[in-house]
């Protein structure tokens, strides 16, 4: 079933939302895991300065990457997708799904068949998910 990204909005929209917000606020990224074969992000999401419980998200890509996306920019997909995860979790432009856009686009390009790929990203001149 193909996801729907009328409704998504990017991590980038997200964080921006956070920082009109709280503009004392700070997104902070710590990589927890790096080995040849997988890499793994945490985010924390701090409201301003005194906040001492941060929200948290988690992401993790094997490495290489399973998608023309993903493959040469593991850490920064990782990243993204964990600032996004903790953005979500404080409820920051979450609709119908806490997964990031690249996250729902590289599994339904895991699911497609071979020759489909992701599929086109909305404003994107019919470009893929996976296409750089």
């Amino acid at each position: 079933m193909a996801f729907n990204f009328d409704d998504y909005i990017e991590v980038k929209d997200r964080i921006i939302s956070f920082y009109k917000d709280h503009p004392d606020g700070r997104v902070q990224t710590e990589v927890i895991e790096l080995t040849d074969a997988r890499v793994t992000v945490k985010a924390l999401v701090y409201q301003n300065p005194e906040d001492s419980c941060p929200t948290t998200g988690h992401s993790w890509l094997n490495i290489p990457g399973s998608t023309n996306f993903t493959k040469g920019s593991e850490l920064e997909n990782a990243e993204t997708s964990a600032v996004g995860r903790a953005l979500a979790m404080m409820g920051y432009e979450v609709k119908k799904s806490i997964a990031s856009r690249d996250e729902v686009a590289m599994k339904q390009d895991d699911e497609a068949p071979a020759d489909q790929g992701a599929p086109p990203v909305p404003g994107s001149n019919g470009k893929k998910a996976t296409d750089k």
